[in-house]
Protein backbone atom coordinates (compact mmCIF):
# COMPACT_ATOMS: atom_id res chain seq x y z
CA UNK A 1 0.00 0.00 0.00
CA UNK A 2 1.08 3.12 -0.96
CA UNK A 3 1.52 6.17 1.36
CA UNK A 4 -0.41 9.62 0.74
CA UNK A 5 0.80 12.73 1.00
CA UNK A 6 -0.82 14.29 4.23
CA UNK A 7 -0.32 17.81 3.11
CA UNK A 8 -3.76 17.01 0.69
CA UNK A 9 -5.89 16.36 3.79
CA UNK A 10 -7.40 19.20 5.88
CA UNK A 11 -8.07 17.43 9.22
CA UNK A 12 -10.96 19.11 11.25
CA UNK A 13 -10.10 18.76 14.87
CA UNK A 14 -11.85 16.97 17.95
CA UNK A 15 -11.14 16.95 21.34
CA UNK A 16 -10.31 14.35 23.40
CA UNK A 17 -11.83 15.48 27.02
CA UNK A 18 -10.85 12.60 28.87
CA UNK A 19 -11.04 15.14 32.10
CA UNK A 20 -15.31 15.28 30.94
CA UNK A 21 -15.76 12.00 29.65
CA UNK A 22 -15.59 8.46 30.72
CA UNK A 23 -12.56 6.60 29.94
CA UNK A 24 -13.08 5.01 26.62
CA UNK A 25 -15.49 7.89 25.52
CA UNK A 26 -14.36 10.83 23.24
CA UNK A 27 -16.06 14.56 23.72
CA UNK A 28 -17.82 15.90 20.39
CA UNK A 29 -17.34 19.45 20.13
CA UNK A 30 -20.47 19.71 17.34
CA UNK A 31 -22.75 18.10 19.84
CA UNK A 32 -21.16 18.86 23.86
CA UNK A 33 -21.89 15.30 24.33
CA UNK A 34 -19.34 12.35 25.46
CA UNK A 35 -19.60 9.51 23.11
CA UNK A 36 -18.01 6.27 21.86
CA UNK A 37 -17.85 4.83 18.25
CA UNK A 38 -16.15 5.33 15.15
CA UNK A 39 -16.36 8.89 13.35
CA UNK A 40 -15.43 9.83 9.65
CA UNK A 41 -14.34 12.45 7.82
CA UNK A 42 -17.77 14.50 6.51
CA UNK A 43 -18.58 17.96 5.20
CA UNK A 44 -21.98 17.89 6.45
CA UNK A 45 -20.60 17.84 9.81
CA UNK A 46 -20.62 21.53 10.29
CA UNK A 47 -24.78 20.54 10.28
CA UNK A 48 -23.96 17.96 13.49
CA UNK A 49 -22.39 15.02 12.34
CA UNK A 50 -19.17 13.57 14.49
CA UNK A 51 -15.71 15.38 13.73
CA UNK A 52 -12.56 12.93 13.18
CA UNK A 53 -10.18 13.23 15.76
CA UNK A 54 -6.45 14.20 15.06
CA UNK A 55 -4.48 11.33 13.68
CA UNK A 56 -0.63 11.36 13.39
CA UNK A 57 0.67 7.95 12.57
CA UNK A 58 -0.71 6.04 9.94
CA UNK A 59 1.69 3.54 10.19
CA UNK A 60 1.14 2.92 13.90
CA UNK A 61 -2.55 2.68 13.10
CA UNK A 62 -2.02 -0.15 10.55
CA UNK A 63 -0.77 -1.89 13.09
CA UNK A 64 -3.36 -1.18 15.50
CA UNK A 65 -6.05 -2.00 13.25
CA UNK A 66 -3.95 -5.22 11.78
CA UNK A 67 -4.80 -6.17 15.99
CA UNK A 68 -8.40 -5.91 15.48
CA UNK A 69 -8.72 -7.57 12.41
CA UNK A 70 -6.99 -10.79 14.09
CA UNK A 71 -9.42 -10.10 17.03
CA UNK A 72 -12.60 -9.32 14.97
CA UNK A 73 -13.85 -6.67 16.94
CA UNK A 74 -13.05 -3.41 17.44
CA UNK A 75 -13.00 -1.80 20.79
CA UNK A 76 -14.47 1.58 21.26
CA UNK A 77 -11.50 3.52 22.30
CA UNK A 78 -9.16 6.35 20.86
CA UNK A 79 -7.24 3.74 19.50
CA UNK A 80 -9.77 2.15 17.48
CA UNK A 81 -11.12 6.00 16.20
CA UNK A 82 -7.81 7.28 15.52
CA UNK A 83 -6.75 3.70 13.69
CA UNK A 84 -9.57 2.86 11.36
CA UNK A 85 -10.01 6.95 10.33
CA UNK A 86 -6.40 7.16 9.24
CA UNK A 87 -6.69 4.41 7.31
CA UNK A 88 -9.44 5.76 5.61
CA UNK A 89 -8.53 9.01 5.11
CA UNK A 90 -5.18 8.03 4.04
CA UNK A 91 -7.15 5.51 1.39
CA UNK A 92 -5.19 2.70 2.85
CA UNK A 93 -8.40 0.77 3.67
CA UNK A 94 -9.09 -0.24 0.35
CA UNK A 95 -10.78 -3.08 -2.00
CA UNK A 96 -8.35 -3.96 -4.77
CA UNK A 97 -8.53 -1.59 -8.03
CA UNK A 98 -10.12 1.47 -6.65
CA UNK A 99 -8.42 3.54 -9.54
CA UNK A 100 -10.15 4.18 -12.75
CA UNK A 101 -8.99 3.43 -16.35
CA UNK A 102 -8.79 6.48 -18.82
CA UNK A 103 -11.28 5.84 -21.53
CA UNK A 104 -11.74 7.05 -24.84
CA UNK A 105 -14.98 9.09 -25.37
CA UNK A 106 -16.90 9.30 -28.63
CA UNK A 107 -18.23 12.68 -28.69
CA UNK A 108 -19.98 12.14 -31.68
CA UNK A 109 -22.23 9.47 -30.68
CA UNK A 110 -23.31 12.01 -27.75
CA UNK A 111 -24.26 15.41 -30.03
CA UNK A 112 -26.12 12.70 -32.23
CA UNK A 113 -27.86 11.11 -29.80
CA UNK A 114 -31.23 11.33 -29.87
CA UNK A 115 -31.45 12.53 -25.98
CA UNK A 116 -28.88 15.24 -26.90
CA UNK A 117 -30.75 18.84 -26.64
CA UNK A 118 -27.85 21.46 -27.27
CA UNK A 119 -29.18 24.33 -25.75
CA UNK A 120 -32.84 23.13 -25.47
CA UNK A 121 -34.05 21.60 -22.29
CA UNK A 122 -31.42 21.52 -20.67
CA UNK A 123 -30.12 19.42 -17.84
CA UNK A 124 -27.11 19.75 -15.24
CA UNK A 125 -26.40 17.87 -11.99
CA UNK A 126 -24.22 18.89 -9.15
CA UNK A 127 -22.30 15.72 -7.40
CA UNK A 128 -19.98 15.47 -4.53
CA UNK A 129 -17.02 12.97 -4.75
CA UNK A 130 -14.11 11.32 -2.94
CA UNK A 131 -12.41 8.63 -4.66
CA UNK A 132 -14.79 7.41 -7.51
CA UNK A 133 -12.50 7.06 -10.17
CA UNK A 134 -13.27 3.69 -11.21
CA UNK A 135 -16.99 4.17 -11.51
CA UNK A 136 -17.02 8.26 -13.27
CA UNK A 137 -16.88 6.51 -16.52
CA UNK A 138 -19.96 4.60 -16.26
CA UNK A 139 -21.68 7.13 -14.23
CA UNK A 140 -21.26 9.68 -16.75
CA UNK A 141 -22.27 7.35 -20.09
CA UNK A 142 -25.30 6.90 -17.97
CA UNK A 143 -26.45 10.43 -17.52
CA UNK A 144 -24.88 11.91 -21.12
CA UNK A 145 -27.00 8.73 -23.09
CA UNK A 146 -29.67 9.86 -21.27
CA UNK A 147 -29.33 13.74 -22.12
CA UNK A 148 -27.88 15.21 -19.26
CA UNK A 149 -26.20 18.59 -20.62
CA UNK A 150 -23.28 18.69 -18.18
CA UNK A 151 -22.23 17.37 -14.82
CA UNK A 152 -20.17 19.06 -11.86
CA UNK A 153 -18.65 17.20 -9.55
CA UNK A 154 -16.99 18.84 -6.64
CA UNK A 155 -14.13 16.88 -5.58
CA UNK A 156 -13.71 16.15 -1.64
CA UNK A 157 -9.90 15.66 -1.70
CA UNK A 158 -9.60 12.40 -3.71
CA UNK A 159 -6.39 11.03 -3.80
CA UNK A 160 -7.31 8.44 -6.94
CA UNK A 161 -6.91 9.28 -10.24
CA UNK A 162 -9.93 10.98 -10.49
CA UNK A 163 -8.52 13.79 -12.69
CA UNK A 164 -6.78 11.79 -15.13
CA UNK A 165 -9.99 9.63 -15.63
CA UNK A 166 -11.98 12.98 -15.87
CA UNK A 167 -9.74 14.79 -18.72
CA UNK A 168 -11.85 12.66 -21.66
CA UNK A 169 -15.12 14.02 -20.49
CA UNK A 170 -14.07 17.73 -19.57
CA UNK A 171 -12.22 17.98 -23.11
CA UNK A 172 -15.85 16.60 -24.76
CA UNK A 173 -17.30 19.46 -22.90
CA UNK A 174 -19.68 17.49 -20.93
CA UNK A 175 -18.22 17.54 -17.05
CA UNK A 176 -16.48 20.17 -14.99
CA UNK A 177 -14.59 19.39 -11.81
CA UNK A 178 -13.76 21.59 -9.02
CA UNK A 179 -12.76 22.11 -5.00
CA UNK A 180 -13.01 23.97 -2.56
CA UNK A 181 -16.19 25.95 -3.88
CA UNK A 182 -18.90 27.28 -1.55
CA UNK A 183 -21.52 24.71 -2.57
CA UNK A 184 -24.99 27.10 -2.06
CA UNK A 185 -23.36 29.60 -4.20
CA UNK A 186 -22.06 27.73 -7.10
CA UNK A 187 -25.84 26.06 -6.73
CA UNK A 188 -27.04 29.24 -7.48
CA UNK A 189 -24.63 30.04 -10.40
CA UNK A 190 -25.52 26.41 -12.35
CA UNK A 191 -29.31 27.34 -11.39
CA UNK A 192 -28.60 30.76 -13.87
CA UNK A 193 -27.28 28.32 -17.18
CA UNK A 194 -29.59 25.44 -17.43
CA UNK A 195 -33.76 24.43 -17.04
CA UNK A 196 -33.43 21.68 -14.75
CA UNK A 197 -30.67 21.10 -12.17
CA UNK A 198 -30.37 18.59 -9.18
CA UNK A 199 -27.97 17.59 -6.86
CA UNK A 200 -27.21 14.10 -6.76
CA UNK A 201 -24.88 11.78 -4.86
CA UNK A 202 -22.44 9.83 -7.02
CA UNK A 203 -24.24 6.36 -6.09
CA UNK A 204 -28.11 7.58 -7.41
CA UNK A 205 -28.45 6.62 -10.65
CA UNK A 206 -31.77 8.38 -12.51
CA UNK A 207 -33.01 6.15 -14.35
CA UNK A 208 -36.64 6.55 -16.45
CA UNK A 209 -39.65 3.94 -16.71
CA UNK A 210 -41.12 4.68 -19.84
CA UNK A 211 -39.28 7.78 -21.56
CA UNK A 212 -36.29 7.29 -23.45
CA UNK A 213 -34.76 10.51 -22.47
CA UNK A 214 -34.68 12.90 -19.22
CA UNK A 215 -35.93 15.97 -20.96
CA UNK A 216 -39.50 14.07 -22.15
CA UNK A 217 -39.69 13.13 -18.63
CA UNK A 218 -39.33 16.78 -17.06
CA UNK A 219 -41.61 18.11 -19.62
CA UNK A 220 -44.17 16.24 -17.67
CA UNK A 221 -43.54 18.59 -14.64
CA UNK A 222 -43.09 21.73 -16.65
CA UNK A 223 -46.23 23.31 -14.67
CA UNK A 224 -44.62 22.31 -11.30
CA UNK A 225 -41.49 23.61 -9.36
CA UNK A 226 -40.00 20.18 -9.56
CA UNK A 227 -40.29 16.63 -9.23
CA UNK A 228 -38.87 14.39 -6.50
CA UNK A 229 -37.39 11.03 -7.24
CA UNK A 230 -38.22 8.24 -5.13
CA UNK A 231 -35.38 6.08 -4.06
CA UNK A 232 -35.48 2.30 -5.50
CA UNK A 233 -32.73 0.29 -4.01
CA UNK A 234 -30.45 -1.67 -7.05
CA UNK A 235 -27.90 -3.80 -5.54
CA UNK A 236 -27.65 -7.61 -4.78
CA UNK A 237 -25.61 -10.36 -6.11
CA UNK A 238 -23.30 -9.57 -8.68
CA UNK A 239 -21.28 -11.37 -11.46
CA UNK A 240 -18.28 -10.16 -12.45
CA UNK A 241 -16.20 -11.21 -15.07
CA UNK A 242 -18.15 -14.64 -15.23
CA UNK A 243 -17.49 -15.76 -11.65
CA UNK A 244 -19.67 -14.90 -8.87
CA UNK A 245 -19.01 -12.54 -5.80
CA UNK A 246 -20.29 -9.14 -5.32
CA UNK A 247 -17.39 -6.71 -4.77
CA UNK A 248 -18.30 -3.66 -7.53
CA UNK A 249 -14.41 -2.66 -7.74
CA UNK A 250 -13.64 -5.58 -9.93
CA UNK A 251 -16.23 -4.36 -12.28
CA UNK A 252 -15.02 -2.42 -15.27
CA UNK A 253 -16.41 -0.75 -18.68
CA UNK A 254 -16.59 -2.25 -21.12
CA UNK A 255 -17.14 -5.43 -20.10
CA UNK A 256 -19.48 -5.49 -17.59
CA UNK A 257 -22.09 -2.62 -17.01
CA UNK A 258 -23.87 -1.83 -14.21
CA UNK A 259 -26.88 -3.44 -15.46
CA UNK A 260 -25.74 -6.26 -16.79
CA UNK A 261 -23.64 -6.50 -12.98
CA UNK A 262 -27.33 -6.57 -11.29
CA UNK A 263 -29.43 -8.66 -13.96
CA UNK A 264 -31.75 -5.82 -15.02
CA UNK A 265 -33.80 -6.45 -11.38
CA UNK A 266 -34.85 -3.78 -9.29
CA UNK A 267 -34.99 -3.83 -5.28
CA UNK A 268 -37.25 -2.26 -2.43
CA UNK A 269 -38.74 0.93 -2.99
CA UNK A 270 -38.07 4.17 -0.54
CA UNK A 271 -40.05 7.05 0.35
CA UNK A 272 -36.82 8.81 0.36
CA UNK A 273 -36.74 10.83 -2.46
CA UNK A 274 -34.19 13.75 -4.11
CA UNK A 275 -35.75 16.79 -6.01
CA UNK A 276 -35.16 17.67 -9.61
CA UNK A 277 -36.41 21.60 -10.28
CA UNK A 278 -37.06 23.89 -12.61
CA UNK A 279 -34.29 27.02 -12.55
CA UNK A 280 -37.30 29.60 -13.15
CA UNK A 281 -39.25 27.95 -10.23
CA UNK A 282 -35.85 27.85 -7.68
CA UNK A 283 -33.86 29.57 -5.74
CA UNK A 284 -31.24 27.40 -4.33
CA UNK A 285 -30.46 24.29 -2.60
CA UNK A 286 -32.04 23.81 1.09
CA UNK A 287 -30.14 24.94 3.56
CA UNK A 288 -28.47 22.33 5.70
CA UNK A 289 -30.11 19.99 2.71
CA UNK A 290 -28.85 20.07 -0.82
CA UNK A 291 -30.89 17.27 -2.20
CA UNK A 292 -34.14 19.16 -1.15
CA UNK A 293 -34.78 22.59 -3.39
CA UNK A 294 -35.52 26.74 -2.13
CA UNK A 295 -38.52 27.89 -4.45
CA UNK A 296 -39.68 31.08 -5.66
CA UNK A 297 -42.67 30.98 -3.36
CA UNK A 298 -44.93 29.12 -1.12
CA UNK A 299 -47.05 28.58 -4.11
CA UNK A 300 -44.26 26.62 -5.98
CA UNK A 301 -43.47 23.39 -4.80
CA UNK A 302 -42.10 19.38 -6.15
CA UNK A 303 -44.26 16.77 -7.27
CA UNK A 304 -44.07 13.23 -7.22
CA UNK A 305 -44.38 10.84 -9.76
CA UNK A 306 -48.48 11.01 -9.67
CA UNK A 307 -48.21 14.95 -9.52
CA UNK A 308 -48.60 14.92 -5.57
CA UNK A 309 -47.55 17.46 -3.56
CA UNK A 310 -44.11 16.41 -2.24
CA UNK A 311 -42.18 18.60 -0.44
CA UNK A 312 -42.94 17.53 3.03
CA UNK A 313 -44.53 21.31 3.92
CA UNK A 314 -48.19 18.98 4.38
CA UNK A 315 -46.80 17.10 6.63
CA UNK A 316 -45.25 19.14 9.73
CA UNK A 317 -42.79 16.95 11.37
CA UNK A 318 -41.73 15.55 7.93
CA UNK A 319 -38.21 16.50 6.42
CA UNK A 320 -37.70 17.83 2.73
CA UNK A 321 -36.88 14.66 1.77
CA UNK A 322 -39.11 12.64 3.14
CA UNK A 323 -42.10 14.48 1.17
CA UNK A 324 -42.99 11.34 -0.44
CA UNK A 325 -46.83 9.89 0.37
CA UNK A 326 -46.36 7.10 -0.99
CA UNK A 327 -44.41 4.33 -3.35
CA UNK A 328 -45.71 3.61 -6.27
CA UNK A 329 -46.22 0.09 -8.04
CA UNK A 330 -43.41 -1.12 -10.20
CA UNK A 331 -45.64 -1.12 -13.55
CA UNK A 332 -46.88 2.88 -12.61
CA UNK A 333 -43.93 4.35 -12.30
CA UNK A 334 -42.39 7.20 -14.61
CA UNK A 335 -38.81 8.09 -13.07
CA UNK A 336 -37.06 7.11 -10.00
CA UNK A 337 -33.54 7.02 -8.51
CA UNK A 338 -32.09 3.49 -8.17
CA UNK A 339 -29.51 3.78 -5.45
CA UNK A 340 -26.64 1.81 -4.71
CA UNK A 341 -26.30 1.56 -0.89
CA UNK A 342 -22.89 0.35 -0.91
CA UNK A 343 -19.96 0.94 -3.97
CA UNK A 344 -18.02 -1.33 -1.94
CA UNK A 345 -16.70 -3.27 1.19
CA UNK A 346 -14.93 -0.47 2.43
CA UNK A 347 -18.33 2.21 1.62
CA UNK A 348 -20.24 -1.22 3.46
CA UNK A 349 -18.17 -0.60 6.72
CA UNK A 350 -18.67 3.06 7.04
CA UNK A 351 -22.44 2.71 6.55
CA UNK A 352 -22.32 0.31 8.51
CA UNK A 353 -21.06 1.73 11.19
CA UNK A 354 -22.60 5.13 10.91
CA UNK A 355 -26.05 3.27 11.51
CA UNK A 356 -24.50 1.68 14.43
CA UNK A 357 -23.33 5.22 16.01
CA UNK A 358 -26.75 7.07 14.88
CA UNK A 359 -27.66 10.23 16.94
CA UNK A 360 -28.91 10.36 19.44
CA UNK A 361 -26.38 7.85 21.42
CA UNK A 362 -28.13 5.95 23.70
CA UNK A 363 -25.25 4.67 25.83
CA UNK A 364 -27.04 2.50 28.00
CA UNK A 365 -28.25 -0.13 25.45
CA UNK A 366 -25.45 0.03 23.11
CA UNK A 367 -22.99 -2.11 23.09
CA UNK A 368 -19.27 -1.33 22.91
CA UNK A 369 -17.73 -4.01 20.50
CA UNK A 370 -18.39 -3.52 16.72
CA UNK A 371 -18.04 -7.12 14.92
CA UNK A 372 -16.15 -6.08 12.00
CA UNK A 373 -15.93 -9.53 10.77
CA UNK A 374 -19.84 -9.91 11.25
CA UNK A 375 -20.22 -7.36 8.85
CA UNK A 376 -17.67 -8.39 5.99
CA UNK A 377 -19.72 -11.79 6.47
CA UNK A 378 -22.93 -9.87 6.51
CA UNK A 379 -21.91 -8.12 2.96
CA UNK A 380 -20.73 -10.91 1.30
CA UNK A 381 -24.13 -13.18 2.07
CA UNK A 382 -26.20 -9.96 1.51
CA UNK A 383 -29.04 -10.29 -1.03
CA UNK A 384 -31.76 -7.25 -1.17
CA UNK A 385 -35.67 -9.02 -2.54
CA UNK A 386 -35.69 -8.11 -5.80
CA UNK A 387 -38.27 -7.51 -8.80
CA UNK A 388 -37.84 -7.96 -12.79
CA UNK A 389 -37.83 -4.43 -14.28
CA UNK A 390 -40.98 -3.45 -16.40
CA UNK A 391 -40.68 -4.29 -19.97
CA UNK A 392 -40.28 -0.50 -21.23
CA UNK A 393 -37.51 0.30 -18.26
CA UNK A 394 -35.68 -3.14 -19.25
CA UNK A 395 -35.92 -1.87 -22.66
CA UNK A 396 -34.03 1.83 -21.79
CA UNK A 397 -32.07 -0.32 -19.46
CA UNK A 398 -30.73 -2.62 -21.95
CA UNK A 399 -29.92 0.38 -24.69
CA UNK A 400 -27.96 2.31 -22.00
CA UNK A 401 -25.94 -0.88 -21.44
CA UNK A 402 -25.40 -1.54 -24.62
CA UNK A 403 -24.38 2.27 -25.61
CA UNK A 404 -22.14 2.38 -22.67
CA UNK A 405 -20.08 -0.25 -24.51
CA UNK A 406 -20.15 1.89 -27.49
CA UNK A 407 -19.13 5.57 -25.81
CA UNK A 408 -16.68 4.40 -23.48
CA UNK A 409 -13.70 2.57 -25.15
CA UNK A 410 -10.23 1.93 -23.81
CA UNK A 411 -7.08 1.72 -25.43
Amino acid sequence: MTMIAMSVINFIRCINATNQCNEGELFNITSGLCVHGLFFVDEQDRYGHWRTPVVKDPHKSLKVFDSFIKSGYLEFDVAAVEALNTLLVYNKLKIPGGYGNVARIDREMLVNHKCFTGSNHTFAMLVRCKNMAWSLNEYMAHYTLLGTNHIFVVDDFSTDNLLEIAQPWIEAGFLTIVSGVDLDDYFKEIIKKFDWVGFIDFDEYIMPFKNDCLHEVFDLYKDYGGIKLGWIEYEGKIITEGESGNDLFKRRLPSTTLYEAMHFKLGASSLMGKEIGQSKKITAKAKGMPHCLKYIDNSTFPVDEKFLRADGKDFPTRRCYDGLKKTYDIEERIIALLHIHALSLEEWIERCVRVFHSVPHDRDKTTKQFDFQAVIEHYDKKVIPVSEMPEKMLSIAQRLSKEMKALVKFS
